[in-house]
């Protein structure tokens, strides 16, 4: 069974301190899950079943940039490297090079990461907030790649109730040719709910703090 650090700290941490109840308990059942590069394929069900937790949209809102998603379910904790391996990336631990190479294989380049290893920022590679808490109706559409037409995002803005404008949101998109960054668009779904999240964030801008959140 795999061993890991936690600092004894933690609860007194005022970051986490200022967490829910049930943000916390997903965090400590992150950081026991993930791999050993902190990088964690979520399963909704099963996290719900051995945990009980309901309630996954505030959860990631409440964590925010310090968990970034790589790819669709697939997640990451920069901070989780950086207590795991004191001196990252020159750290002594033998782990830290495989590390490095699973965080690779997910287009994250050691370059990259050195810059962002404070959490502060997101990965340059930082795809759309991904709501896990999804309904029935997403399901049938979720990971589509069409450019939708205006009558669609709307549709969706609509059933969702988060403020956003769908004229804007189209208008937006529309003229960038339906990118994010510099890679087209892989789910224009999950891009509203990324402006739905930052929205949220103009109105109540937490302050991140650096340094040790295991």
């Amino acid at each position: 069974m795999a061993k890991r650090f936690i600092d004894t700290n933690l609860f007194n941490d005022e970051w986490f301190s200022d967490l829910s109840k049930d943000s916390k308990l997903f965090f400590i059942y992150y950081i026991t899950n993930c791999d050993h590069a902190g990088i964690f394929k979520f399963n909704k069900k099963l996290c719900e079943f051995q945990t009980g937790i309901k309630n996954f949209e505030l959860i990631f809102k409440e964590l925010g940039n310090r968990l970034v998603t790589l790819n669709d379910g697939i997640f990451f904790m920069p901070a989780y490297l950086k207590f795991q391996y004191p001196d990252f990336p020159k750290s002594k631990v033998k782990q830290q090079i495989s590390a490095v190479k699973l965080l690779e294989n997910q287009g994250v380049t050691l370059d990259k990461l050195n810059t962002y290893l404070s959490v502060s920022k997101e990965l340059d590679n930082y795809y759309e907030y991904v709501n896990v808490n999804v309904n029935e109706k997403e399901k049938g559409v979720k990971g589509e790649k069409h450019k939708p037409n205006l009558e669609e995002v709307k549709k969706y803005c609509f059933e969702r109730n988060r403020g956003v404008d769908p004229d804007k949101f189209w208008n937006y998109y529309e003229a960038n040719g339906w990118k994010i960054g510099k890679n087209p668009m892989k789910n224009w779904q999950a891009a509203v709910r990324t402006w739905e999240k930052n929205s949220e964030n103009q109105e109540i801008k937490p302050t991140f703090k650096t340094g040790n959140l295991l």
